[in-house]
């Protein structure tokens, strides 16, 4: 399997802003020609249809997975576990599976648990870095992930080949893809959510005992 052939049918699971936004650019760049929505909320895949993020609402699991080349699972992440349980049966030998969870060491954990190891052999977890004003998939964007940083996590029995695809696939969309095993992933993501609130103590900190006017700090802070 190369890296550049288009997915005939790519599956979102969850198509609110980030997995609409995946849609969207993979439509754009040419590599999704069909796309297959799963979610909870009917008038929110009626909505996704009418904007053109995806081309069909499932009917059922079993109908959406069925050749599916690329599930892609953009559900809150406390909902993974749950899904790779209701998909697991389902799911081809061949699939390539992805997500979108901003922790990623929770999902490993559901991987091993729930899907067999002929399909985490096609498993890529990821974490897309990227957010908007708003939310929704009326909020999905073409051009989110362009000269964003999105973080793969591959499992040790995850094939090179599968990495190699997710990997041009999130570059399709503008990404900036980098690699690093989950549990580093998880403490340098919860290092670096804390650093604004350490940056903004410090400054205060900083104001409250020194000599120099605020109006000048304040005022000299974002030129350079």
């Amino acid at each position: 399997m190369t890296t550049h052939i288009a997915l005939n049918k790519l599956v979102i699971v969850g198509v609110g802003l980030i997995g609409g936004s995946f849609a969207l650019a993979l439509r754009k760049a040419g590599l999704a020609k069909h796309i297959t929505g799963i979610g909870r909320s009917q008038a929110n895949m009626q909505r996704a249809v009418e904007l053109g993020v995806i081309d069909e609402i499932a009917s059922d699991t079993a109908a959406a997975l069925h050749n599916a080349d690329l599930i892609f699972l953009a559900m809150p992440v406390g909902q993974t576990a749950a899904t790779m349980e209701r998909i697991a049966p389902y799911l081809h030998a061949h699939t390539l599976i992805t997500d979108a969870g901003s922790t990623k060491q929770d999902v490993v954990t559901a991987a091993r648990h729930y899907l067999p190891l002929q399909n985490r052999h096609h498993f890529v977890p990821g974490h897309p870095i990227a957010g908007a004003e708003h939310s929704g998939v009326q909020a999905a964007q073409a051009d989110l992930y362009a000269h964003k940083h999105v973080i793969l996590t591959p499992l040790p029995e995850t094939g090179t080949e599968a990495v190699k695809r997710v990997q041009h696939l999130w570059q399709a969309c503008g990404a900036n893809v980098s690699q690093m095993p989950a549990d580093e992933h998880d403490r340098v993501l919860a290092a670096t959510s804390h650093l604004p609130h350490l940056l903004a103590f410090t400054l205060m900190n900083h104001l409250q005992h020194s000599t120099d006017s605020p109006e000048n700090l304040l005022r000299f802070a974002g030129s350079g």
